[in-house]
């Protein structure tokens, strides 16, 4: 699994990953054995624990059924990669989260609870499963964290591309010698459109359509939604939302998951153009990573619109990232990912 994100490998540096729990016996040493397996050389991984106390034997147990060859591991401090840099930190328990140290150049520290398997009572075949749960629960997560990464990656790439060229003066059409459009806006925005979740049959309704409400699968559906986003250390700049009733109530579960404030326009309340969506956009602050929240067809023709392509259906409680060249432009857009609601599946 290796998506480099359209990036030349010369200008890709393996992606550096710090797994941190208490005693780096279980939980950081299987992060760390399933993203050197799956990430591959996009990735250079360690593990290290506030408080090390050796490999648990179930662990490589675990590690041995999957067909992972651990002769690597062993037990170590986190003192050992003070001072060292990492693109990402990642706590698995929530006592190393409290003693974690600072590490400079980190592009973001995440969190990623896990109940300590070592800890758990019952038979040694209990225990065992105990292990192997830890072990699935990880390897979903970091199924998804890679391409994100990945994408995280090439947007620095670019970016230090883009500051290269601009110190040696060569600068694109429209755009002035500090790497920015003439009037003053960035050269690139990762937007997300999100649309409002599942809000029942609108035939069914006989009050103002404004005032229609989420349905209990649409509160499931973006509540999910935040956690997935939570989860995997996603942190935009801004949420906007239109004021109906249905989008705001999608956007407040989101951002509550996120622990983000949100706000209105009521420009994505309706039909609107890519020059619309670029004043907002504007005048917002030029967020570099905006999540907008709204309805459809709008979003389906925004898309459509701003990318070029054929028409993206943007059904109910869909998130589309949009790497976009500012000003907003037709055919400005790169469509990157959509994720459909039932991607992200109730909790067991």
């Amino acid at each position: 699994m290796s998506v480099q994100g359209n990036v030349p490998a010369a200008d890709a540096r393996p992606i550096r990953v710090l797994f941190v729990c208490t005693g780096n016996s279980a939980r950081s040493v299987l992060a760390e054995a399933i993203l050197r397996r799956e990430g591959g050389a996009d990735f250079e991984v360690h593990s290290a624990g506030t408080e090390p106390k050796g490999v648990n034997p179930l662990t490589l147990q675990v590690l041995a059924e999957a067909g992972i060859d651990a002769g690597w591991a062993r037990s170590k401090s986190v003192s050992e990669y003070v001072g060292r840099r990492f693109d990402y930190v990642i706590t698995v328990c929530d006592q190393a989260r409290q003693s974690c140290p600072v590490f400079p150049g980190v592009h973001e520290s995440l969190h990623w609870g896990y109940e300590d398997p070592a800890a758990a009572d019952g038979s040694d075949a209990e225990r065992l499963d105990a292990f192997r749960r830890v072990f699935i629960g990880l390897g979903q997560r970091i199924h998804l964290f890679i391409p994100l990464a990945l994408r995280e990656r090439a947007g620095r790439v670019r970016a230090g591309r883009a500051r290269a060229a601009t110190s040696t003066g060569r600068t694109s059409p429209g755009r002035t010698s500090a790497g920015r459009h003439e009037y003053g806006r960035q050269d690139m925005t990762e937007l997300y459109l999100l649309r409002h979740a599942h809000a029942g049959d609108p035939m069914a309704w006989d009050g103002d359509d404004d005032q229609r409400p989420l349905s209990d699968k649409g509160e499931k559906q973006a509540e999910r939604l935040g956690r997935f986003l939570s989860w995997v250390g996603f942190r935009p700049d801004a949420i906007i939302t239109s004021p109906k009733l249905r989008a705001a109530q999608t956007a407040e579960i989101v951002a509550s998951q996120l622990g983000l404030p949100f706000s209105m326009d009521t420009r994505l309340a309706g039909a609107f153009s890519i020059g619309t969506l670029e004043a907002l956009l504007r005048e917002a602050g030029d967020p570099a990573r905006p999540v907008l929240v709204g309805h459809d067809p709008d979003f389906s023709e925004f898309v459509t619109s701003l990318c070029e392509t054929t028409r993206v259906p943007v059904r109910k409680g869909v998130l589309v990232r949009i790497d976009a060249d500012r000003p907003l432009r037709p055919g400005g857009g790169t469509l990157r990912w959509l994720v459909p609601p039932d991607l992200l599946k109730p909790e067991r």
